[in-house]
């Protein structure tokens, strides 16, 4: 399994390797969730909290 969180406006990392990545992972039938916030950057500075409880859910669902 694996999570992919991005801000849409990250100038760092631009938003379509992970939007590739996630439409890689969905043609293979792979198991992944991805998570785009829209006006958020790379920090996730507005977002930054929940991110946090969106990751918690998924290591909830997927550890062990």
């Amino acid at each position: 399994p694996l999570m992919l969180i991005h801000g849409a406006r990250d100038w760092r990392v631009d938003v379509s390797q992970s939007r590739n990545m996630a439409a890689l992972l969905k043609k293979e039938k792979k198991i992944y969730s991805y998570v785009e916030y829209e006006q958020e950057g790379h920090d996730l500075d507005n977002k930054y909290f929940e991110a946090i409880k969106e990751i918690r859910k998924w290591f909830s669902n997927y550890s062990n």
